[in-house]
């Protein structure tokens, strides 16, 4: 509602019936016009004397409005409506132009609400005005019916009356100046609805029939539209909220707007509404605004806080009689006023406060910008500082450091005062002072601990060194209590100043310190005071530093030496005899120091203790010890010997152990050697067992050619001595004692080679310890089972060693020559020995100065036997040898590998049969035969098994004479029957008187080896062809020497001698002829020569028979 003073408007009559009703149907039927959007309106009731019914009409604004007349109008002018807010009086003044101005007669003027009765076009109406403040109000289901004066459509509201029509009215309303009427409005369905509407006056004749949408209100289309009907609508439910929640205070309501739910086509906004309120929602209505717009809302005071309200609002609209106007309830809980729950200290200085109050509810509404604060200090006001009035901060200044103060603050809102609040406040004392609880200085840094001193500790407090004026951030810190810090990379033995800041609640306080550190290690080493077996020990020492010293001293593998209770030493515990390198480093302040490693072999473990015995007499024992490994020199021992303890024993480590009681034959001796050694002792026992007196037994086998010495081995004796075992063989006692077998694990010995019924001497040796046993004996060989000769020797002679002894008149291998005037064996012979560098040795053999032949030596072998290969020979066919020397009738040889040849040539006695003793065996050589010795010595063989081949060359007999018409050309012939001997006849004896020359040898299957009698073989060979055998002597193997003996000699048949020249000038040998007389040797029984006579060469006129006999032995 406007405040103005007057409010007015104007508004031209159409025609005559404006407003006017020409018939009703019933005198309760109404019409209600709004002239919108007006606020001040017109009541007019016809027929009537009471102003039950009423039009409305709307006033624009405090200006007048003027409503234009048509051509059709029988009214011209223009009606000025004005009301005085102040008299309350409202007026109505009739100009005589369409403006307002002109002529002004006023109609009426009368208080609102009087009924004034006039008269237009001869009837008699009631008019009234009356205050509305508010538009009128449409209600759900009734009809909104609405009247336009111009042909525009129902948008169009600046000039329409809008008249509300119950739902059940049948109106039926004339149509103002155009004379149309609605005859008859059907209630729609939904929001549907259908009219009759007419051009008569006569209410109830239609002219015709209209459908539209009441929900749109939209202009009716075609020529309906030109006649300006009016337009109906169902009024649709209404309903009414805040637009926002209210907000609360602790006695104030405020409602920022209010919206409704009409439809749009309505057009309309309700302005203002009337809020009243009740207390708890029951009794008492109390009014609270009369005009809370529904775009600005409103705010009322309650006459009490913190009160349940329920408030109610309705539109301020015209409520036609009967009706009831819509409205809207809602509900609410006023808050309590502000109180302050707590106290928060902000700030707090020596020597101020600055602090918050904190208000419960204080942001609802309008309490904070209410509400003010009456601060107290120690029970006083304390209004220095506005702001602590408006609140919620307050400083409170000038008061003393550490002092204590009690704050109280209450809140105060639309005159509620609530509750103080009260906290006691100590001021902030600053820190005084800072102190170092302790430090810790060293070579390169300093480490301390320190805390700031301060009574109030409950602001933190930063903490920063500077060292030496630069800042150390890493010992920053934030503790009252104790602080540390390492002061690091410093220089040793160099001055340093420590500052320390402490700030705490923006206050500050420094201090300095200073400090010197130490000199860094110096001066250091180390050395290997010792090397055991299984330890080494270490020295080291070292100048400077500060604090402990860490000596990392190690051996990789063994871990940090072991430290010994004298400072300065350690050690390790090793294994023996290995190579370590010793290194390492010391530790001091966090700095290492190198050391220069040595390396070092530990000895190896005393070990191998062995003890010894040497039974040096039947009086004492030996007793030597030994060991190995252990520290050099250092190795002590003791001994025990059968329960006597040598503590001290000599140095050299042999003991000179005597027999207490004599010695102990048969007895056991324990004998204990302890040896020490670094700690390490080790242990020997041994028995030592004394023995008896050696004894031997042995056994003799005897075979033809063998002999066999078995014996036990030897018991007693010292077992710890070796036993040796040594056989010697002799022939004849004044013999010397060949050595056959020697060794240590030999229990026989094997005498080869002997001869068939022969006596030999045999010896066996023990050697053990001191005692030597000695065995002699004496035992033949066993004879020979096979000793026959060829044919029985023809019955003419006896067999003596497998050998024919002819009687008197009879010759040859078996005595079957008879001799006889022209068949006899030679009387005269004489010999010539030859040699030259370039040929053989050899020896010719002249017979009665008519027959002759030659001996001569060609090689000398050594044979294996088992492959019948020979091993190694000396060749002198050729010559290439060399090396004879030719004495008489001996001719000897020597080469550089030590070995010698020695052959003599003899003969026996011309006439009977000569007893030869060789090796021991005597048998008859007849008489004129040619002996010859051959020795060889030092012959190295191969081996033992091996045998010597003495190879020689045997000439056919032949005439000495050039002119002789005879010779021996065929093959010979060779008989080796038995073991005893072998004969070798070259030529033949024919049965006729032919001239014969015959060679028999002799062979003795006997020789002297290593002047033993020993077997020799002789085997030939030849061919009618050569006028030449081969004979080769075959012999075992020695190692001194070996002697043959063969003997051959001629026997003739039918030769008569014939003188021939001298031989030495006859013939072309280079040999010297013996003429005269001399003596010719043989050997004896051990191969030495005996003396045999020989004749000189006699020429003869007569014819004879000669023999040559030569033995040669292998």
């Amino acid at each position: 509602m406007k405040t103005d003073s007057v409010v007015s408007f104007c508004i031209y009559f159409i025609n005559q019936q404006w407003l006017h009703e020409a018939t009703h149907d019933q005198p309760s039927d109404q019409t209600k016009t709004q002239l919108a959007p007006l606020n001040l309106f017109l009541y007019d009731v016809q027929g009537y004397t009471t102003a039950d019914w009423v039009v409305e009409v709307t006033l624009f604004s405090s200006t007048s409005t003027v409503v234009k007349s048509t051509t059709n109008n029988i009214y011209t002018g223009s009606y000025k409506y004005s009301y005085d807010q102040a008299g309350g009086q409202a007026s109505v003044t009739h100009f005589t132009d369409t403006g307002c101005t002109a002529n002004p007669t006023q109609t009426y003027a009368d208080q609102l609400g009087n009924c004034v009765s006039y008269t237009i076009n001869g009837n008699t109406l009631y008019k009234q005005f009356a205050l509305a403040t508010q538009p009128l109000l449409q209600f759900q289901g009734y009809i909104s019916y609405e009247k336009h004066y111009n042909f525009n459509d129902c948008t169009d509201k600046n000039f329409a009356a809008r008249t509300l029509i119950s739902p059940n009215q049948a109106t039926c309303l004339y149509a103002e100046s155009f004379n149309r009427m609605i005859n008859k409005l059907t209630m729609p369905t939904g929001e549907f609805m259908s009219l009759d509407y007419g051009r008569l006056s006569v209410c109830g004749t239609p002219t015709g029939t209209l459908g539209f949408n009441a929900g749109t209100c939209l202009g009716v289309p075609g020529a309906i539209t030109s006649y300006g009907i009016a337009f109906p609508c169902v009024v649709p439910t209404l309903t009414m909220d805040l637009t926002l929640p209210a907000v609360l205070s602790t006695n104030r309501i405020t409602i920022p707007g209010i919206s409704t739910s009409w439809k749009a086509y309505l057009n309309y906004t309700m302005t203002s509404y009337t809020i009243t309120y009740q207390i708890g929602g029951a009794g008492t209505v109390f009014p609270a605004h009369s005009n809370c717009t529904s775009t600005t809302g409103c705010t009322f005071i309650l006459p009490s806080p913190a009160q349940s309200i329920t408030i109610n609002g309705s539109p301020n609209l015209y409520v036609p009689t009967g009706l009831t106007a819509p409205s809207f309830s809602k509900s609410y809980q006023l808050p309590p006023p502000p109180t302050v729950t707590s106290l928060s200290v902000t700030s707090r200085k020596s020597t101020s406060i600055t602090f918050n109050y904190n208000v419960g509810d204080i942001g609802i509404d309008g309490a904070a910008a209410d509400t003010t604060y009456i601060v107290k200090l120690n029970g006083t006001i304390d209004v220095t500082d506005p702001t602590c009035i408006v609140g919620p901060t307050c400083t409170i200044s000038n008061l003393s450091p550490g002092s204590t103060q009690t704050i109280s603050v209450q809140a105060s809102t639309n005159g509620y005062t609530t509750q103080a609040y009260s906290s006691s406040v100590t001021l902030y004392q600053e820190i005084t002072d800072i102190v170092i609880e302790s430090a810790t200085i060293k070579t390169k840094s300093v480490s301390i601990n320190y805390h700031p001193i301060s009574t109030d500790t409950a602001f933190p407090v930063a903490l920063s060194i500077l060292v030496n004026g630069q800042p150390k951030a890493s010992c920053d810190s934030s503790s009252y209590t104790t602080n540390g810090c390492l002061v690091d990379q410093l220089t040793p033995n160099t001055t340093n100043i420590i500052t320390i800041t402490a700030s705490a609640n923006g206050y500050t306080f420094s201090k300095d310190f200073t400090y010197l550190t130490f000199p860094s290690l110096n001066n250091y080493s180390f050395n290997i005071t010792r090397v055991g077996t299984t330890r080494i020990d270490v020295s080291f020492e070292y100048q400077g530093g500060v604090g402990p010293v860490v000596q990392e001293i190690s051996i990789p593998g063994e871990g940090l030496c072991i430290p010994l209770a004298v400072a300065g030493t350690c050690y390790f515990n090793v294994q023996p005899d290995t190579t370590y390198t010793v290194s390492g480093k010391f530790v001091n302040d966090g700095t290492s120091f190198s050391l220069t490693p040595q390396t070092v072999t530990t000895y190896p473990l005393v070990s191998g203790l062995e003890v010894t015995f040497e039974q040096v007499s039947l009086e004492s024992l030996k007793i030597s010890w030994s060991s190995i490994g252990g520290i050099p020199l250092l190795t002590t021992y003791s001994i025990d010997v059968a329960g006597t303890n040598f503590s001290n024993p000599p140095s050299n480590q042999t003991l000179l152990y005597q027999y207490p009681n004599g010695y102990p034959y048969g007895q056991t001796l324990i004998i204990t050697v302890n040896a020490l050694n670094d700690g390490l002792m080790i242990t020997k026992e041994v028995p030592f067992v004394a023995f008896q007196y050696p004894s031997i037994s042995y056994q003799m086998f005897k075979f033809i050619n063998t002999l066999n010495l078995t014996w036990n081995p030897m018991t007693g004796g010292n077992p710890n001595s070796p036993t040796t075992y040594t056989s010697w063989l002799q022939y004849q006692s004044s013999g010397p004692k060949i050595e056959k077998c020697s060794g240590q694990s030999i229990f026989y010995c094997q005498f080869n080679h002997l001869l068939a019924g022969l006596e030999y001497n045999h010896y066996l040796t023990v050697n053990n310890f001191l005692f030597s046993i000695d065995r002699r004996g004496d035992d033949y060989t066993s004879q020979e089972t096979n000793i026959s000769c060829t044919n029985n020797c023809n019955n003419q002679g006896e067999c003596i060693l497998g050998s024919c002894d002819c009687n008197q008149g009879w010759d040859g291998p078996q005595c079957d020559i008879e001799l006889s005037n022209n068949t006899s064996t030679p009387l005269v012979y004489s010999l010539t020995p030859s040699t030259t560098s370039n040929t053989p040795p050899s020896v010719t053999v002249f017979v009665n100065n008519t027959v002759k032949y030659s001996i001569a030596l060609l090689k000398v072998s050594e044979v294996d036997t088992t492959d019948n290969i020979i091993v190694k020979t000396l060749d002198f066919s050729t010559g290439s040898a060399g090396g004879w020397q030719l004495n008489g009738l001996t001719a000897s040889y020597t080469n550089a590998n030590g070995v010698s040849i020695l052959i003599t040539f003899a003969q026996t006695s011309a006439g009977e049969s000569s007893v030869v003793s060789f090796t021991g065996k005597p048998y008859n050589v007849t008489g004129g035969s040619t002996l010859l010795n051959i020795t060889v010595s030092g012959w190295t063989f191969d081996l033992a098994s091996n045998y010597l081949d003495i190879e020689l060359s045997v000439s056919h007999p032949s005439s000495i004479c050039s002119d002789s018409s005879w010779s021996v050309s065929t093959n010979s012939t060779f008989v080796s029957e038995n073991n005893l001997a072998s004969s070798l006849l070259i030529g033949n004896d024919p049965s006729n008187n032919e001239t014969t020359v015959l060679l028999q040898g002799k062979l003795v299957n006997s020789g002297v080896v290593d002047t033993i009698p020993s077997v020799i073989t002789y085997t030939s060979s030849g061919s009618n062809n050569t006028p030449t055998t081969l004979l080769t002597i075959r012999t075992p193997s020695f190692t001194q020497s070996v002697t043959v003996q063969p003997a051959f000699h001629i026997i003739t048949k039918n030769i008569t001698i014939k003188q021939c020249p001298n031989p030495s000038t006859t013939t072309s040998t280079t040999s010297t002829t013996t003429t005269t007389t001399s003596t010719t040797t043989t050997t004896g029984d051990d191969g030495s020569l005996v003396s045999l006579a020989v004749h000189p060469i006699i020429p003869l006129n007569i014819a004879v028979f000669f023999t040559v006999i030569c033995i040669i032995l292998f």
